[in-house]
């Protein structure tokens, strides 16, 4: 299991490559925000943020995981101010609205199409929704996809 330092550096590899292709689709100057600041992790001089999470487990796994609360506080998708939502995977990064993607994945719990788990993550400190790569992807009505460079 990667410890905190690797798991915060490839957030920051996505982040990077992320900023990368911000451009390619209108969003003009991506600066990723330093330090410890909750809200998103990109801004744009358009004011748009962007919350990026990578999930590189999910080849194998055919999951995306969306953590939802750490230690018992909310973070991930359940904490984040930001406009857009990005998750990145090797090859490609899923961009959706934060707002809508919240709504999805509630229904999609619902519909069984999700499901809730938790001790995942970070020392089994995470809780968060389960969903199969194929019912995220598939929706591509909702997704945009988004080629990255290589790493």
């Amino acid at each position: 299991m990667a410890d905190f330092a690797d798991t915060l550096k490839s957030g920051q590899v996505a982040e990077d490559r992320v900023c990368a292709v911000l451009p390619t689709y209108g969003f003009m100057n991506p600066r990723k925000v330093g330090g410890y600041f909750l809200d998103w992790d990109i801004e744009t001089d358009g004011g748009t943020t962007f919350e990026v999470k990578r999930d590189y487990k999910s080849l194998d796994t055919g999951n995306f995981f969306f953590e939802f609360e750490y230690e018992g506080r909310p973070s991930g998708i359940a904490r984040t101010r930001a406009d857009y939502f990005v998750l990145v995977v090797p090859r490609m990064a899923y961009v959706i609205r934060t707002e809508e993607l919240r709504v999805t994945l509630r229904e999609w719990c619902v519909r069984g199409w999700a499901r809730i788990v938790g001790r995942a993550g970070n020392r089994g400190a995470s809780r968060g929704v389960l969903l199969k790569c194929e019912h995220f992807t598939a929706r591509h009505f909702l997704v945009k996809e988004w080629p990255l460079p290589p790493l």
